[in-house]
C-alpha cells in the first residue's frame, strides 16, 4: 500500500476526473463494431477530453515521482520508472502504457481522436493509479459514470515484423560490456518499447563501429532509438535473454542507436569532436563548452566568404569589392578587433571569389537556399546547410535534394582523400537530417573546398554509412557527457585528466585540455563544489529547455515543436498558425516577411516584439509537420493582432519556396549560446586567484574608502547617503530597491553620473533584460551623450546602439570610437559576447540592475573582470525564472552549505545580501526605504509582511480615492470608489486553471473603468494578472477590440517591472491543489515574491478575485483577504 498522493491532492484528481468522465457519451463500447466517423465537433470533443485526460495523468505521475532522486527528461521513461518502481500488475502496466500511446497519437495526429469508450477507459486507469498511490477510495459519482460500462481493455498484443526499421524505447537495465570469441563486442538493453512490450535488444559491434559501447553509457530511464533491428525468436532455452519478456531484438550492420532522441545536437559540434585524419574525442565538445569564444581569424574569414557566397547567389554579377565590403559590413565589430590582418585576408579571399563565381554560374538554373535549417528526432540532430540545391522546375527530379558545404580551410585534401575526416561527419549528419525530413530523397553530398586547386574543388563524399554510425556515437557520447554533469557528478572532469594522462585524447585537444587540467587541479574542494553544482544546474535549465523536464506541467522545451498537439500549443499561446505571406510588403533583401495573421481562435500570444522563433510552411490539408521542412529560424520585429513581421537569419531566401506555400506557422525557437556562456562563465570562475573567489563565495568582508562627499539636490537625505556609500566601495556594493523607490531613475543614473564626470573610470552597465537595458540607456544618454555605446539588439533605434555609431566609418576609425568610449551598456547575456573589448581596454566598475533575476554563473564569469562591482536588485521580486522543480536545485554539495549555497536558484545578489546582513558588515549593503509609486493602503499591507522599512514619497499617495467620475450607472462604480484594496469571492467551478464566473467578472469591471476613465482611459490605466494561460484566453476573448489593445493580461512573471492605476488579480483557483504553484516563497518562508509583485504593480488600487476557501489555504493570502477585509469594514 503507498500513501504516496495526498488526500487533499487525490480529491482533486477525482474531481477533475468526473468533470471529463461526465461530458463523455458512451454509445460504443466495443471493438467489434466500428464506431461511427466522428463530426467535426465530436471529433474536437474527444480531442479535448483526450488532451485534458493526458495533462491530468501526467500531473499526477509528477506527483508520485517528486520525491525521487532520479531526473527524467521524458513522460515515457517516468511512467516505465513507476511501473517499474512500484511493481505494477502487468495487466494494469499494459493498460497505463496503451493509453500513453494513444494519448501520443493524439498529440500527434491532428485529425485523429480515441473513440468514447477508449477515453473512458483512460479515465479508468487515472482513477486506478490514483487510488493505488493514495488509497483514497474512489468516489461513487465518478465511479458510476464507468462502472456498469464494461469497458474493453485499452492492450492489444503487437508481434513485431521480421525487420523494424526504427523503435522507440525506454532502458529499463543494461547487461554491460561484454567482448565475444569473433573480437566483436556486445552489450543487451532491457528496454520498455513503445508497441512490443519488454523486450531485450542485443547490441553487436558492426564492421564498421564498436556500437556495443552504448552500454557502457546508457543510464536506465534514458529514451532511445534504434533503427534497422532484426527480430530474435524467443528461445526458452536461451539463457543469454533475460525473462519474462514480449519481444528480442538484435542489432543489424546498419543498425544506428540514438540516446534521448529529442536532444538535438548541432552537426557542427560533432564534427568538430573529429580532427581532419580522424582522430575523435566527445571530450572537445566538453572542453569547447567551458570556454568563450571570442573569434578568430579562420572563423572571421569563413562567414566573409559564406557572406559572399550569399551575394553571389542573389547577383551573379557583383564585384569582388561591392562583395567584401558587404560582407565586412555584417561582421564589422569582429573585423575592428582584427584590424592588422584585413589586408591578408583581402587578398586571400580574392581568388576564392572566382570559385564561388564558378560555382554559382554552374547551378544558376536551380533553386539555391543558403543556410536552411532541418531538424530530426529520429536521430537527434539539427543542422544548418551552407548551400541546399533543388530541382524542383523538373518534375523528374523532384526529390533531388543536393548539399553542397563550404569548407575555405588553406589546408585542403588532396583529390584520393575526397574530403578530412571532421568535414565528412560533418556532411554525413547533413544526410541523415534530410533523408528523415524528405523521405524519397536522392542526389549528392559534396564539400566545395574554395582554396582548391582549379578543377578540384566540389569533392563528392558518397553515402556515409561509416561516418554517419561515427556520428551518432560521438553524438551519443556528447549527450552522456551533458547528463552526467546535468547530475552533478564531477567524475567526467577527473576522468579528463586521466585521459590526457593516458594519451587517449588526440593532439587538437591537448592544448585546452591542459589549460583546464591546470585549472581543476590548482582548485581548493570548495571550488570544485561550487562548478560542479551550478555547472548541474546550468545544463539541467538547457536540457529542460531543449526537451523539457517532466515535472513541468507537461512542457517539452524546443521538443514541443514535434512532441506537443495542436491544442496544446494553441492553449499556450505558442502557435501562430494560418499565416498568409504578403509578399508586396516584405523585403527579401533584407529578409524581411509580414504576415496577416488569420487566426480562427483567440488572437491571445505570448510572442513579443525581440522574440526568437522558427517559421515553417503549413500543409496543404491544415496539419502541422515542422519536422518536413526546412525552418526559417527569425526575430519578431513587429506583433499585433492583425499581423506578424520577422526578420529571418538566413542571408538568401529563396522566392519560390515561400509562394510555394499558402500558409505558414510560427513557433517559439531556442538559442543555446546563453547557455554555453553560463558554463564557460563557471570555468573561468574556476581560474581567477583564490582572494577574488572568496570575495565572491562571501568569504572576505569587502573594503572601502572615504565617502566621495557626494550631494545631489534632487536626492533625498537617504539616497545621497547610499550613493556615497556605494561609490566609496571598493570591492562591492549590494543596493536595495524595492518597487518604486528609483533604484534605476535616480540612484544607477547619478552613479554613472558621477563617474562619467568625476573620474577616468571606465565602466560596464549591465542587465538581466533588454527592455531594463534601454531603459537605463535613456537615463544616461543625457549624461554621456556620444561617449557611450549601447550592445546587443535592441527595439530602440537609438543613437547609441553599436550599429548606428559604426555607419560610414572605417575599421580603423571605429577602433578608436571604442578605445575613448567610456560608458558601455547591454545584457549579461550580450556582454558574454562582446569580451574582445577586454583585449584592447581594461573597465573599472561594473553596475548590474536586475541583479536579483541573475543566478550565480551570470555573474561569476562577468564580476572577476572588473576592480569593483555594484549590484542594484530586489530579492523580495521575482528571481530569475528557473524551470527545475524547487527540490532539483538543492545541492547536495555539503561543502556549499556551510558557505550559505543550498538553493542554487537563489541569486548572488540576494546570497552576498544575506551573508553580509548575518555577518554584520551594514556598509556593504542598503535600502531604499522611500516609494513613489503605490498608495499608502497598498504599501500598508507589503511593508508590514515583507518590506517592514517602506514609507511614500509624495502627497498623492496620501490623498483619498477619487476615480474619475463616469456615471456608468453601474453598481461596481461606487464598490470600485469605496476603497483601495477590494477583494471579490468567487465560487467553485469544476474547471482546471480557469473560473468562468471569475472571468466574466473581470470584463464587467474593465468596462466600468473604462467607462469612469472616459478619454484618459490608457493603456496604463488597468492591468490584469491572472496565473493561468486558459483564464488569460478566457477574459481576452470576451473583450472588445478597444480594451484587446488598451489591457494587458498577462502572469505576474510577465508583469514585473511593469506598472498600473489599477492591478485586477484573477486567481482563477479552484482547488487547495493549485496553490502551490502560486507562491514562490523566501528560504524563510517570510515573503511570497509572486504576490509582492503583483501587489507592487499597482499605483492607486488593487482588486482580487478568486475563491475564499481556496486561496486562504495560503498564508499571505489569508493575510490579504483578512486586510483587505478588514479595510471595506
Amino acid at each position: 500500500m503507498y500513501f504516496i498522493v495526498s488526500p487533499i491532492a487525490a480529491n482533486f484528481f477525482y474531481n477533475s476526473l468526473t468533470v471529463i468522465a461526465q461530458g463523455i457519451q458512451l454509445e460504443h463500447v466495443t471493438t467489434e463494431e466500428a464506431p461511427p466517423t466522428p463530426t467535426t465537433e465530436e471529433l474536437h470533443d474527444l480531442r479535448s477530453a483526450t488532451i485534458q485526460l493526458n495533462a491530468l495523468f501526467y500531473n499526477l505521475i509528477k506527483e508520485i515521482t517528486a520525491k525521487e532522486s532520479q531526473i527524467f527528461y521524458s513522460h515515457f521513461a517516468q511512467i516505465s520508472f513507476v511501473c517499474e518502481a512500484y511493481d505494477l500488475d502487468k495487466s494494469f502496466e499494459d493498460e497505463i502504457h496503451s493509453w500513453r500511446i494513444l494519448c501520443r497519437r493524439t498529440q500527434r495526429q491532428d485529425s485523429f481522436a480515441p473513440a468514447p469508450w477508449q477515453v473512458m477507459a483512460g479515465v479508468q486507469i487515472v482513477a486506478g493509479l490514483v487510488y493505488h498511490f493514495s488509497q483514497e477510495t474512489v468516489p461513487s459519482e465518478l465511479l458510476n459514470l464507468y462502472k456498469d460500462a464494461d469497458l474493453p481493455s485499452l492492450y492489444q498484443r503487437n508481434d513485431p515484423a521480421e525487420k523494424i526499421d526504427l523503435l522507440r524505447a525506454v532502458i529499463l537495465r543494461t547487461t554491460g560490456y561484454e567482448l565475444l570469441n569473433n573480437g566483436k563486442g556486445r552489450c543487451m538493453l532491457i528496454c520498455e518499447t513503445e508497441h512490443f512490450g519488454r523486450a531485450c535488444i542485443q547490441v553487436t559491434d558492426t564492421n564498421y563501429k564498436a556500437i556495443s559501447q552504448f552500454g557502457r553509457f546508457a543510464q536506465p530511464y534514458q529514451t532511445i532509438h534504434v533503427t534497422d533491428l532484426a527480430v530474435q525468436p524467443i528461445s526458452e532455452s536461451d539463457e543469454d535473454t533475460p525473462k519474462p519478456l514480449a519481444s528480442n531484438f538484435r542489432t543489424t550492420e546498419s543498425s544506428n542507436l540514438v540516446l534521448e532522441p529529442d536532444y538535438l545536437v548541432d552537426a557542427s559540434a560533432i564534427a568538430r569532436c573529429v580532427d581532419r585524419f580522424g582522430g575523435r574525442s566527445s571530450y572537445n565538445y566538453l572542453l569547447g563548452n567551458l570556454r568563450f569564444f571570442t573569434g578568430s581569424e579562420a572563423t572571421f574569414t569563413g562567414n566573409l566568404i559564406n557572406e559572399m557566397l550569399d551575394q553571389l547567389i542573389d547577383n551573379e554579377e557583383i564585384s569582388y569589392e561591392d562583395a567584401f565590403k558587404g560582407a565586412l559590413y555584417k561582421s564589422f565589430l569582429e573585423a575592428v578587433f582584427l584590424k592588422d590582418k584585413l589586408r591578408a585576408i583581402y587578398l586571400n579571399l580574392k581568388t576564392q571569389f572566382t570559385t564561388l563565381k564558378q560555382f554559382v554560374k554552374k547551378y544558376h538554373q536551380q533553386r539555391l537556399t543558403t543556410e536552411p535549417t532541418f531538424l530530426s528526432s529520429t536521430y537527434g540532430l539539427q543542422g544548418r546547410l551552407d548551400v541546399l540545391i533543388e530541382h524542383e522546375e523538373d518534375q523528374d527530379k523532384q526529390n533531388l535534394k543536393e548539399i553542397i558545404e563550404l569548407k575555405s580551410t588553406k589546408s585542403v585534401p588532396p583529390v584520393r582523400s575526397k574530403a578530412w575526416a571532421n568535414d565528412l561527419v560533418q556532411v554525413a549528419c547533413y544526410n541523415l537530417l534530410l533523408d528523415d525530413t524528405f523521405e524519397a530523397r536522392r542526389g549528392i553530398s559534396a564539400i566545395l573546398y574554395s582554396q582548391a586547386e582549379e578543377g578540384e574543388h566540389l569533392r563528392n563524399c558518397g553515402k556515409l554509412n561509416f561516418e554517419q554510425q561515427d556520428a551518432l556515437l560521438l553524438r551519443n557520447q556528447m549527450v552522456f557527457l551533458d547528463f552526467m554533469i546535468a547530475r552533478e557528478n564531477s567524475r567526467i572532469f577527473d576522468q579528463l585528466l586521466n585521459r590526457i594522462q593516458a594519451g587517449k585524447l588526440p593532439f587538437y585537444v591537448i592544448d585546452d585540455a591542459k589549460i583546464f587540467d591546470e585549472m581543476w587541479r590548482s582548485c581548493r574542494e570548495i571550488d570544485k563544489a561550487y562548478f560542479t553544482a551550478f555547472a548541474g544546474l546550468v545544463v539541467r535549465e538547457n536540457i529542460a529547455a531543449k526537451i523539457g523536464l517532466t515535472e513541468n506541467d507537461f512542457q517539452n522545451g524546443f521538443a514541443n515543436l514535434w512532441k506537443n498537439s495542436r491544442e496544446d500549443k494553441t492553449a499556450n499561446f505558442s502557435l501562430l498558425e494560418n499565416l498568409s505571406l504578403d509578399f508586396t510588403r516584405s523585403d527579401l533583401d533584407t529578409s524581411t516577411l509580414v504576415f496577416q495573421r488569420n487566426q480562427t481562435r483567440t488572437s491571445v500570444t505570448t510572442f513579443r516584439k525581440g522574440d526568437i522563433a522558427v517559421l515553417y510552411p503549413m500543409n496543404s490539408d491544415g496539419s502541422l509537420s515542422a519536422l518536413k521542412y526546412q525552418l526559417l529560424k527569425c526575430n519578431i520585429v513587429h506583433i499585433n493582432a492583425a499581423e506578424v513581421s520577422v526578420q529571418a537569419w538566413n542571408k538568401h531566401i529563396d522566392e519560390q519556396f515561400l509562394q510555394k506555400h499558402r500558409h505558414w506557422v510560427l513557433e517559439p525557437n531556442l538559442l543555446e549560446s546563453g547557455n554555453r556562456d553560463l558554463l564557460a562563465s563557471l570555468a573561468y570562475y574556476l581560474s581567477i586567484p583564490d582572494k577574488r573567489k572568496d570575495m565572491l563565495l562571501g568569504q572576505s568582508q569587502p573594503r572601502f574608502g572615504n565617502l566621495p562627499g557626494i550631494e545631489i539636490e534632487r536626492l533625498n537625505a537617504e539616497q545621497n547617503h547610499i550613493l556615497n556609500q556605494a561609490l566609496a566601495a571598493q570591492d562591492y556594493f549590494l543596493l536595495q530597491g524595492p518597487p518604486g523607490t528609483g533604484k534605476t531613475s535616480a540612484m544607477l543614473a547619478q552613479m554613472v553620473n558621477h563617474l562619467f564626470h568625476h573620474t577616468e573610470e571606465n565602466i560596464f552597465l549591465l542587465a538581466f533584460t533588454n527592455r531594463a537595458v534601454d531603459e537605463i540607456c535613456k537615463k544616461i544618454y543625457p549624461i554621456c551623450q556620444q561617449r557611450m555605446i549601447r550592445l546587443g539588439s535592441s527595439k530602440e533605434n537609438a543613437p547609441y546602439s553599436l550599429s548606428n555609431i559604426s555607419k560610414g566609418k572605417l575599421v580603423k576609425e571605429m577602433h578608436q570610437v571604442l578605445v575613448e568610449t567610456n560608458v558601455f551598456v547591454s545584457t549579461v547575456a550580450s556582454f558574454y559576447k562582446h569580451l574582445n573589448l577586454f583585449s584592447i581596454k581594461s573597465f573599472d566598475t561594473v553596475i548590474i540592475d536586475e541583479a536579483s533575476q541573475l543566478l550565480e554563473p551570470h555573474l561569476c564569469g562577468v564580476l572577476p573582470r572588473f576592480k569593483r562591482f555594484i549590484l542594484i536588485g530586489d530579492e523580495k521580486q521575482l528571481p530569475a525564472v528557473v524551470t527545475q522543480d524547487a527540490e532539483k536545485c538543492q545541492t547536495q554539495q555539503t561543502d556549499l552549505h556551510e558557505m550559505g549555497i543550498k538553493d542554487l536558484s537563489i541569486s548572488m545578489f540576494e546570497r552576498l545580501l544575506t551573508n553580509a546582513q548575518n555577518r554584520g558588515w551594514h556598509d556593504c549593503y542598503a535600502m531604499l526605504t522611500t516609494q513613489f509609486r503605490m498608495h499608502q493602503d497598498i504599501t500598508q499591507f507589503v511593508n508590514e509582511h515583507f518590506y517592514k522599512k517602506l514609507k511614500i514619497g509624495t502627497e498623492r499617495q496620501k490623498a483619498s480615492l477619487q476615480h474619475p467620475q463616469g456615471h456608468t450607472q453601474s453598481e461596481l462604480e461606487p464598490w470600485l470608489n469605496q476603497h483601495r484594496l477590494l477583494f471579490w469571492a468567487s465560487p467553485l467551478e469544476p474547471h482546471n486553471k480557469i473560473n468562468r464566473v471569475e472571468a466574466q467578472r473581470v470584463v464587467q469591471l474593465l468596462h466600468v473603468v473604462r467607462e469612469m476613465y472616459g478619454e484618459t482611459f490608457t493603456a496604463e490605466t488597468v492591468g490584469v494578472i491572472t496565473p493561468y494561460r486558459a483564464q488569460i484566453a478566457e477574459i481576452y476573448g470576451q473583450l472588445d477590440e478597444d480594451l484587446q489593445n488598451k489591457v494587458s493580461i498577462d502572469t505576474v512573471e510577465r508583469y514585473q517591472g511593469s506598472e498600473r492605476e489599477i492591478i485586477i488579480i484573477s486567481m482563477a483557483v479552484n482547488h487547495p491543489e493549485q496553490l502551490k504553484n502560486l507562491q514562490a516563497f523566501n528560504a524563510e518562508q517570510t515573503v511570497d515574491k509572486k504576490l509582492n509583485v503583483a501587489l507592487t504593480r499597482a499605483r492607486e488600487q488593487v482588486v482580487l478575485l478568486g475563491n475564499e476557501e481556496v486561496l486562504r489555504e495560503g498564508v499571505f493570502y489569508a493575510k490579504l483577504i483578512d486586510f483587505m477585509q478588514h479595510k471595506e469594514g
